[in-house]
């Protein structure tokens, strides 16, 4: 008899504290005792008063400004959440987001060992770069009490992902079984006899272990050191391995964003990702494939397998072309210097040659603090010169977490860069307008 496991649904209660979905919310799920919080860290005031902040429990500190493909996450525990996050609030790291998951029947030992376990998970699955400096061992439970913890961690995976936070998703086949019905897709490297196969999973797209690929960019120079700085990222993950000069092997199943992301590093170079793969074993390319889907519906073998909705995956599955892509311009009046940038599948991408302050010059000193420690760390990684008179230059490519921290390192002081980035063809055009008429 061939017997299916019946997947059954979970309930997730989300209450938004002000009715900002981007605020504080709050989350809880079914037949648990915990309770999930999570919102701007600027919103700290507001959180500290809420009752579960007084509890015991793990919480985990945000930051997304300039790294958006793996934020920053720091993960700590207390018998107080409230009293360690205000002690958070005066330190020179400058945290875009927190969340805190608590629970009245927790204990001191119940929150280390979450602790323990979450930076293991974490670090596992390789979505964010870990800021915890240690990495402390599970403490002794008794067997009850330690079964208790796992399944409490597992309820936090499951939370988690409703407040916006993915970092402890697990990449396809880490922590389940391999869906060998699930539809495969090849795409070959042109000039050699590599191919590298891929699967749809939820809104990812994963590249899967033994795949071939380029490790270096052969594509326009102008995404050259945007893209090469991908590979350096793969390789110091031990997600690819180089096996000859320009060609190498995926190491692990790796999560991309979209078809052409994926497409990009594999090839080398500039690629449609939705005629690029093909199915398995025929010509069908994936936008064929995802058209018969949409034509004749999914067969239940597949259906954790579903393409995201195309209206998430215009500007994402978009061949980006740099003659093709809106250019803002950034004057530094005072100096004389412009910087140039451009929204790169959802990351704002200042371009090399772009001019820039080298040191902060605003009055806010706790903003000070943080872009100082952002020009040393620039300057350090060489992704800018210093030149004279508190200028300099970019050196490559560099992401930023939106347009305002590109405007506000730019001209070392806070700028409000929606309004300031204007398009370098319509400078009536600012990016504000420009982003309405996107939609």
């Amino acid at each position: 008899m061939n017997m299916q496991r019946t997947v059954r649904g979970k309930r997730v209660d989300l209450h938004l504290l002000k009715g900002d979905p981007y605020g504080v919310r709050q989350a809880k799920l079914s037949n648990w005792d915990g309770s999930a919080v999570a919102g701007p860290f600027r919103d700290l005031s507001d959180i500290l008063q809420l009752e579960a902040a007084r509890r015991a429990g793990v919480y985990f500190l945000v930051d997304t400004s300039w790294e958006v493909e793996r934020p920053g996450v720091y993960i700590g525990q207390s018998e107080d959440v409230g009293i360690r996050l205000s002690q958070h609030r005066g330190s020179e790291k400058d945290w875009q987001k927190l969340c805190f998951v608590t629970s009245e029947n927790l204990t001191g030992s119940h929150s280390k060992f979450l602790e323990s376990e979450l930076i293991s998970r974490v670090r596992k699955c390789g979505r964010v770069r870990l800021q915890n400096q240690n990495f402390p061992r599970h403490p002794r439970l008794q067997p009850a009490d330690r079964d208790e913890m796992y399944t409490f961690t597992d309820n936090i995976g499951l939370v988690l992902p409703a407040l916006g936070l993915n970092f402890l998703r697990p990449v396809y086949g880490d922590e389940e079984a391999m869906d060998h019905d699930a539809p495969q897709f090849e795409i070959a490297i042109p000039g050699t006899q590599h191919r590298a196969f891929m699967v749809v999973k939820g809104d990812e797209f994963v590249v899967l272990r033994g795949s071939k690929t380029r490790t270096s960019w052969q594509g326009a120079e102008k995404m050259r050191s945007w893209l090469d700085a991908r590979y350096q990222e793969l390789l110091i993950q031990k997600s690819i391995k180089k096996e000859s000069e320009n060609i190498g092997v995926f190491q692990k199943n790796t999560p991309f964003p979209s078809l052409s992301r994926a497409a990009y590093i594999v090839l080398g170079r500039n690629a449609n990702g939705r005629t690029g793969w093909k199915l398995k074993g025929s010509r069908k390319s994936y936008a064929q494939w995802e058209e018969e889907q949409e034509r004749f519906g999914v067969d239940e073998g597949v259906t954790n397998c579903r393409p995201a909705p195309k209206s998430t995956q215009n500007f994402a599955e978009r061949q980006i072309d740099p003659g093709e892509e809106d250019v803002f311009v950034l004057m530094l009046p005072k100096s004389g210097q412009k910087a140039q940038a451009v929204e790169r599948e959802g990351q704002f991408m200042v371009l090399k040659g772009s001019g820039t302050r080298t040191s902060w010059c605003g009055a806010d000193e706790r903003a000070g603090r943080a872009y100082g420690e952002r020009y040393r760390e620039f300057l350090r990684l060489g992704k800018f010169r210093e030149d004279s008179d508190g200028v300099g230059v970019f050196l490559k490519d560099v992401a930023f977490g939106s347009p305002s921290t590109a405007a506000a390192f730019i001209a070392g002081r806070n700028t409000n860069g929606t309004t300031a980035w204007k398009l370098e063809s319509d400078p009536k055009v600012t990016y504000k307008l420009w982003k309405s008429q996107q939609s």
